[in-house]
């Protein structure tokens, strides 16, 4: 039995979002916009509100419009106090899933795909790398940020289910590598190799 802990804020956020209107695409990106600059802010210094205002200055968005998207997802602020940093960061986060975990894999584990699996900032967004394949075989039976890198060859198609697939490739510049993307196997619905 799994005992789950939430504030009245939260409970009070999840029976909203099965209520909730779908959102506009220019709402939805609002809303990713304000989640960037609040994590980012608070991973900086101690914030514990905002008001519109503030974050419509900072991102250059009228103040109106900033209650706006709060409201249709839910928030109230405080006049003259403004919205709960963690209170609009949560909501955000709920409307976007970015709590359900989205496995991906990444194709390419030169330079970029590296500091791709090295980057922290995907967890805020519920994104979380379970297998890299790369077309060097140097590369591939090696780890990067404990993600198995695979050869490219080994991959076969995979179990779309919940899998999000982040399929980057670098491009270079040399002939050699883009004749090699062009013989990439194609990834299709069917099951991930294990790990």
């Amino acid at each position: 039995m799994e005992i789950s802990i939430a504030s009245d804020g939260e409970k009070r956020l999840r029976a909203m979002a099965g209520k909730m209107k779908p959102l506009r695409p220019v709402v939805l990106e609002r809303l990713i916009r304000y989640y960037r600059f609040l994590t980012e802010v608070t991973a900086r210094k101690d914030v514990d509100t905002i008001t519109s205002a503030q974050l419509g200055s900072v991102l250059d968005i009228d103040p109106t419009q900033v209650r706006k998207d709060f409201g249709a997802i839910g928030l109230m602020g405080i006049s003259r106090v403004g919205y709960e940093v963690c209170e609009v960061c949560r909501a955000i986060r709920l409307v976007f899933g970015f709590d359900d975990p989205y496995p991906a894999i990444l194709i390419g584990a030169g330079h970029l795909g590296n500091a791709l699996l090295s980057y922290p900032g995907f967890a805020r967004y519920g994104l979380e790398i379970v297998a890299a394949f790369d077309s060097d075989p140097e590369k591939a039976g090696t780890s990067i940020e404990d993600v198995a890198v695979q050869g490219i060859r080994s991959m076969k198609p995979f179990d779309q289910g919940d899998l999000e697939l982040l399929a980057y490739q670098a491009l270079c510049s040399r002939g050699r590598a883009h004749q090699k993307r062009a013989h990439l196997p194609r990834a299709s619905p069917g099951s991930l190799p294990p790990q």
